[in-house]
């Protein structure tokens, strides 16, 4: 929208690239919101000035109207970008402190428009504006809930303002409302922070598993320079996405590729890619089938073991397994 939980333990904060990467993963879901929030921001303040009377507050009004349209403005100009650049990889802390002014500004602009006409609006007219206040906490409470202190900045202004222009009105239902205001808005706001916390929690994970993988990489590699094995893969077509180097290096030539399940033929003639040929086709496993790789100083042996990879709807993906040189064995 923006260019940019009670007796909980405490969480470690990011820091360093991770914090500037959850910046980024925090501004951007902010910014996925802008155009539909910015849409409720103006048909909101069409309702809320269409429903308001008397000439006192018309230059007001005009006023309230020409600074909302600037906010709509940057917002979307913000989006603009954001379409063009794609998703945000990493934000500073200038961006997120640059969203939370902002967020605090609209809630602000928003909280002295119910404070102003509320109070002098008749009864259909406050039903109205009780609404749209109540719509604009729910609203920014989950447009915003990805950023803690851009979610507080927003609510708490808006909250204030509504509040009292309740309590300055002294309509037969508006401590009522005052109440219910109340109750909503801390609502709200829990379900913004827990949202908040499982969005930061499920970047935590992400950056867990990156950096497991990365080390888990790094052990493969330093297996596979020690040793006469080495872990390959393809994906569902046959294309080697790992283990083509030392492919190449056996069979004498470049390969990127095992078998083509498109035309069912075998890429690497020669070899005989015949004993892995028709359970790759087939997608079953296979264990220690032995390849022939003629050269000119004699055959080379391969022992290959291969299991198929199916995804969480059961789309098989490829084929990952271990391929041995055993020619000296």
């Amino acid at each position: 929208m923006f260019d940019a939980s009670s007796a909980k333990p405490a969480r470690d904060e990011p820091h360093g690239h991770a914090a500037d990467r959850l910046r980024g993963v925090q501004l951007t879901s902010i910014l996925k919101t802008t155009p539909v929030m910015m849409f409720g921001n103006v048909m909101n303040a069409i309702i809320i000035l269409g429903m308001s009377s008397g000439d006192a507050f018309s230059l007001w009004a005009l006023i309230w109207l020409l600074g909302l349209s600037y906010i709509v403005l940057v917002s979307i100009r913000a989006w603009s970008r954001f379409q063009r650049r794609g998703p945000l990889v990493s934000a500073s802390s200038r961006a997120t402190a640059h969203a939370v002014r902002n967020a605090f500004i609209l809630g602000a602009w928003w909280g002295l428009a119910i404070l102003t006409f509320y109070p002098s609006s008749d009864g259909d007219a406050k039903s109205v504006i009780a609404v749209i206040a109540m719509g604009m906490i729910c609203g920014g409470g989950f447009a915003l809930s990805a950023l803690k202190r851009a979610l507080q900045a927003f609510i708490v202004p808006l909250f204030v303002g509504s509040a009292v222009a309740l309590s300055i009105s002294q309509g037969t239902n508006d401590y009522f409302l005052l109440a219910l205001l109340l109750g909503f808005t801390f609502i709200v706001y829990r379900a913004g922070r827990a949202r908040g916390e499982l969005l930061q929690e499920n970047f935590e994970g992400h950056q867990k598993l990156a950096e497991q993988s990365s080390i888990i990489e790094l052990l493969l590699r330093e297996f596979e320079e020690g040793t006469s094995d080495w872990i390959w893969q393809t994906d569902h077509d046959g294309k080697l996405l790992r283990g083509s180097d030392r492919f190449s290096q056996i069979f004498g030539r470049g390969t990127d590729r095992l078998i083509s399940n498109s035309d069912q033929t075998f890429a690497g003639q020669p070899p005989d890619l015949s004993p892995i040929a028709q359970p790759m086709l087939e997608r079953t496993p296979f264990r220690e089938a032995i390849i022939e790789v003629p050269g000119p100083q004699g055959s080379a042996w391969i022992a290959m073991t291969g299991k198929p990879i199916f995804g969480h709807d059961d789309t098989f993906t490829g084929y990952r397994g271990v391929a041995s040189d055993i020619t000296a064995t």
